[in-house]
């Protein structure tokens, strides 16, 4: 079995869909595949750490900004919604598994789009 220290994992649709229920039910879907072959990928590695770069979408349009932990997660898009899924499972997991976890609910998206001004383009 091969020892993986930590593994970032950045995997999603991240496009922001709005107003449009088969794209928005088709990333969801995606999204979800993807954390779930994640998953299994996982369990055959001996993982020490897991760090999920998570979206700022999992909060809902009706929270107060800033954003804080301790308000409630409740997102409205597709996106915030898949991704809060794929943090959920990975947490479940990785308490199941004795792996250290984190989920980082950052406001930038890494691919098209991204701007040079933005957290992933500037930590790479």
């Amino acid at each position: 079995m091969q020892n993986i220290e930590t593994a970032f994992i950045l995997s999603a649709v991240s496009e922001v869909i709005i107003n449009n229920k088969i794209k928005e039910s088709k990333q969801i879907k995606t999204n979800k595949l993807i954390i779930e072959n994640i998953i299994k990928i996982l369990k055959k590695k001996n993982v020490k750490n897991i760090v999920y770069f998570n979206s700022s979408s999992v909060y809902s349009s009706i929270n107060k900004k800033p954003f804080s932990e301790s308000q409630k997660l409740k997102p409205t898009i597709s996106l915030g919604k898949s991704k809060l899924y794929g943090e959920r499972k990975l947490s479940k997991f990785c308490k199941t598994k004795g792996i250290n976890f984190i989920s980082l609910r950052i406001f930038t998206v890494y691919g098209p789009g991204m701007g040079k001004h933005q957290f992933i383009y500037q930590a790479i």
